[in-house]
C-alpha cells in the first residue's frame, strides 16, 4: 500500500510481507522434499506469525498518520472478492 501524506511523504507499507512469503515457501519446498513435515508445520507457524505482526505494525502506522493528520480511514466490505473473480490460471 502506498500513501501520500500533505508533506508530500510517501510511505510503503508491505514490501517486506512479499520477501518473507518467498523465503519461507522455498524453505518450506526443500524440507518437505527431505521428508521433515514437523519442521515444516514449524517454519509455517513462524511465518504466519512474522506476517501477523508485520500486518499489525503497518495497521498501527495507518491508524497514527490518520490520526495524526485528523483524517478517517474508510473501510470497504470485501466478502465474496474471491469468488467474484475470474481466475487466470
Amino acid at each position: 500500500m502506498t500513501g501520500e501524506s500533505n508533506s508530500g511523504k510517501i510511505m510503503k507499507l508491505g514490501k517486506h510481507a512479499q520477501h518473507t512469503h518467498n523465503k519461507y515457501k522455498n524453505m518450506r519446498k526443500l524440507l518437505q522434499k527431505q521428508g521433515k513435515y514437523k519442521k515444516v508445520k514449524q517454519i509455517k507457524n513462524r511465518e504466519s506469525r512474522i506476517v501477523r505482526d508485520l500486518n499489525h505494525k503497518i495497521s498501527r502506522k495507518i491508524v497514527y498518520t490518520a490520526n495524526e493528520n485528523n483524517c478517517g480511514i474508510k473501510l470497504e466490505k470485501l466478502k465474496g472478492i474471491r469468488n467474484n473473480k475470474k481466475h487466470s490460471r
